[in-house]
């Protein structure tokens, strides 16, 4: 395939052409503020020279057997590994960025916090400017081209699998550095956040109150719809957060994600909702308030933590994680959810641990899921004492695990199925 260098406007400018004087909102090291305010930052990909190989997760709706086709109860998340020819930039997780910022460079053979990407690949030309779209994916290498070609011509037969060899690792500094311009405009009107609420949560009293994030994506909601003090679109809504929340609780990556709770347009609300969340018990309450169905899953889930003794909290970090993936949120999601909701992120360096045991923890949910089913089908009857994932609340619904995963380890790299045809 032959690609070349987008030629239109992509709507990027480098950390290093900006005049940071000429910013009055900016106070101290721009790269400092920009890591505190949690304005996203990247790196482009030369796409002469290197092609993303991406590990991701694609949602699929699936029907439950038996039941009439058009009614759909039910996705799964199918594991998409490969190239993605359209990926432009890869942005950089908070630790690089803190490791930019002590050093002045860091060495990266491995991307984890998602890119932007082109429509489609053929938009690469042109003088009107570019909206690029966001993508998440669980990891991302950048693959040499000519060694790759070169691996293909000297084989006999075809690859099948990615050999480690042909992942280019890269030095990034400062120069390298890109962020939006949208994001530079943004910054120009930023005040700092007073964080003034806009409607108390209508489920509080009594002391109970929302997570600090949590209740600011719903601020942010009652400032989109009821107010019209913010347009629902992503970018007015994660400047909304950034400018309003308090302190710093808007600077993280997850900015993005509480964006998205908002949205009631959003383009997967329908995962979200219904069965799911029926044995949740404030599901009707929170229903009730009108929001997104993303939002309102997101809620019937935060009560459910905020029910749980405050001394229980630390060793049911896994359960809550569990609990957003089995009502329809998928692995960037639940991240950052989690986080959301228990106060603090799930920092990179601990990542792949919690992933592992998570995943192990649904895998025994299916495992106990199956049992159940059958005893049903056979007739039996359920042991008096069941486990607690069998509890109707705690599947909340049909989950969406069914599919046993592995996340790789940042160590290695994942092998694509079957016979390695794609060329460059």
């Amino acid at each position: 395939m032959s690609i070349s260098e987008p030629t239109a406007s992509l709507a990027a400018i480098k950390y290093t052409d900006v005049d940071w004087s000429s910013f009055s909102t900016v106070e101290g090291h721009p790269l400092r503020y920009l890591f505190n305010r949690g304005f996203p930052l990247y790196i482009k990909i030369n796409r002469l020279a290197h092609v993303a190989y991406t590990y991701r997760y694609i949602y699929r709706p699936t029907r439950l057997v038996g039941k009439p086709l058009p009614e759909v109860a039910v996705g799964v998340d199918f594991p998409a590994i490969g190239f993605d020819e359209r990926l432009v930039f890869l942005q950089l997780s908070d630790e690089s960025v803190q490791d930019i910022l002590l050093t002045g460079s860091r060495d990266l053979d491995l991307f984890v916090a998602g890119g932007l990407a082109l429509p489609s690949i053929s938009m690469s030309t042109g003088s009107e400017p570019i909206e690029l779209v966001d993508i998440d994916f669980a990891k991302c290498v950048l693959v040499n081209r000519a060694r790759y070609r070169a691996a293909q011509d000297s084989s006999i037969y075809p690859l099948t699998a990615l050999d480690g060899d042909l992942v280019d690792s890269l030095r990034i500094g400062f120069d390298d550095l890109y962020l939006m311009v949208n994001d530079l405009e943004a910054i120009r009107q930023l005040k700092g956040g007073v964080g003034v609420e806009r409607q108390a949560y209508p489920l509080g009293g009594d002391g109970r109150k929302l997570p600090m994030p949590i209740n600011w994506i719903y601020q942010a909601a009652v400032a989109a719809y009821q107010l019209g003090e913010v347009e629902p679109l992503e970018s007015d809504l994660v400047s909304w957060l950034r400018a309003n929340a308090p302190g710093d609780i808007m600077r993280k990556r997850w900015v993005k994600t509480a964006a998205l709770l908002v949205k009631r347009d959003y383009k997967f609300a329908d995962r979200f909702g219904g069965e799911k969340i029926a044995e949740y018990r404030t599901a009707a309450e929170v229903q009730a308030l009108g929001l997104s169905p993303q939002l309102t899953s997101a809620l019937v889930v935060t009560e459910w933590w905020m029910d749980q003794p405050v001394d229980d909290k630390d060793s049911k970090v896994l359960e809550l994680a569990g609990r957003l993936e089995d009502i329809g949120f998928q692995e960037i999601a639940v991240r950052d959810l989690t986080g959301l909701i228990k106060g603090d992120a799930i920092e990179d360096s601990g990542y792949y641990e919690f992933r592992d045991a998570l995943n192990k923890l649904q895998s025994k949910k299916d495992r106990d899921r199956l049992k159940f089913q059958s005893k049903q089908m056979l007739g039996g009857t359920s042991d008096t004492h069941q486990s607690s994932s069998l509890d109707l609340e705690g599947l909340g619904g049909v989950g969406n695990a069914a599919v046993p995963r592995e996340t790789p380890s940042s160590k290695s790299i994942p092998e694509i199925p079957g016979v390695l045809k794609y060329k460059l």
